[in-house]
Parts: C-alpha cells; sequence; structure tokens
C-alpha cells in the first residue's frame, strides 16, 4: 500500500493513560481511551514518523494505527517487529492463562516504559479481584524489580508446568478401559460363585421314608 503523505492517518490510544507525541512543529497530547473507544488523533506520515524518532509511543504499544493502515505505517516508521508488540489484551489473556511461552514474552521485556504497560494491565486485574496464579503474580514482580535495578536481560527462568495426571484424553480412556475390565472380571467371578453354590447344595427326595424299624402287624 502506498501512503499519502499529505494525508493524515488516525493515531489511537486503548489505554487510560493519556500518551505525549513530539513532532517537528508541534506536540500532541493523545488522550486516555479504552478498548472499545479508544482516543484518537490525526497525523500525517511525516509527523508520525518524527513522533517515532523522538519518543517510543508506538515502539512500545503506547499508541497504535487503524487497521487497514497499520502494516504500511510501520514499515514506512522502520518498526519491522510491530507484529511482536504485545497488545493489552494478549497481556491479560497470558496473565490470566499463563504458558510458557507467554511469560516468556512478559519477561522478555527490557524497557521499563513497556513493562508498565504489562504491570498497570496486572494491577487493573487485581482491582477486580481477578484469578491470577501466585507463580504469575511472582515473575511480574521479580520482572519488575530487575527493570527498577537497570537490568535489561532477566535472570527468570520459566519452567513448564507439570501436567496433572489424570487430565488428559489418553488417561481418560485408558481408565475406562480398566474399569471395564474390571466389571467383566467381577461379573465373571459372581456367574462363577453362583453355579458353584448351586452344586453343593444336597439333592432331596420326597419318597423317600424315614429310617427306623418297621411297624408290627398284629
Amino acid at each position: 500500500m502506498v501512503l499519502e503523505r499529505q494525508k493524515t492517518y488516525m493515531v489511537l490510544n486503548y489505554s487510560s493513560s493519556p500518551v505525549s507525541l513530539s513532532t517537528r512543529e508541534r506536540s500532541y497530547l493523545l488522550e486516555g481511551g479504552t478498548r472499545d473507544h479508544p482516543a484518537v488523533i490525526p497525523m500525517t506520515i511525516d509527523e508520525i514518523g518524527t513522533a517515532n524518532t523522538n519518543g517510543c509511543a508506538f515502539k512500545y504499544g503506547l499508541a497504535w494505527f487503524e487497521k487497514d493502515f497499520e502494516e504500511a505505517i510501520y514499515e514506512d516508521i522502520r518498526l519491522t517487529n510491530w507484529r511482536d508488540i504485545l497488545r493489552d489484551e494478549q497481556i491479560e489473556d497470558i496473565i490470566l492463562h499463563p504458558t510458557k511461552e507467554g511469560l516468556e514474552k512478559i519477561v522478555a521485556i527490557n524497557h521499563e516504559i513497556y513493562f508498565n504497560r504489562v504491570y498497570g494491565v496486572y494491577m487493573g486485574l487485581k482491582s477486580v479481584f481477578a484469578e491470577i496464579s501466585p507463580r504469575v503474580e511472582l515473575v511480574i514482580e521479580q520482572r519488575r524489580d530487575e527493570l527498577k535495578a537497570n537490568q535489561r536481560k532477566t535472570e527468570i527462568v520459566i519452567s513448564k508446568p507439570t501436567p496433572k495426571v489424570g487430565t488428559t484424553g489418553e488417561d481418560v480412556e485408558d481408565l475406562k478401559a480398566r474399569l471395564a475390565k474390571m466389571e467383566e472380571l467381577l461379573s465373571k467371578q459372581a456367574v462363577a460363585q453362583e453355579v458353584k453354590s448351586v452344586e453343593s447344595k444336597p439333592e432331596t427326595n420326597a419318597t423317600n421314608k424315614p429310617k427306623g424299624r418297621p411297624t408290627s402287624k398284629t
């Protein structure tokens, strides 16, 4: 897509915190917004390029572009890794549904301004009493302490969680098979016991006379 240099393109802020953008001739204050209703200001491509050179709003996901133009704009301002920039909803998903890969993305963040977005989402979830794993809380707090100490490369190692026994599909099917065999065995044992019981009973004959001396005839 070819961008028009004189045309203005919408710059969006989905966060509640305002964002400052500085160009050659003026400075913009992009008010805070929400995910459903982002704050918006129009800027030309040259202004966007200068604001990117002067600051880190686009680099660290403080401000975004319209979906229809974002790829072309990021290419124009030479942000080649823009697809790796975490959006707030992605950060929230990592915190609430942690995976090894997701947490590794969190601890790989090496700039405090960028990580402040992660911490802001984290504190927002805590304020509404969202269920957050203690493991995730520890990772976020430790990485925040590292960045405050200017430690850009983390020493946090994310281990893969141990899967719970009996939760996989294979485990369930194996358990079903074992139960079926047990039921079959119990059924056979019950039949065998019944047959044995019948065979051990004494035979009775209604015509048998009681034993004793025969009665004498007079």
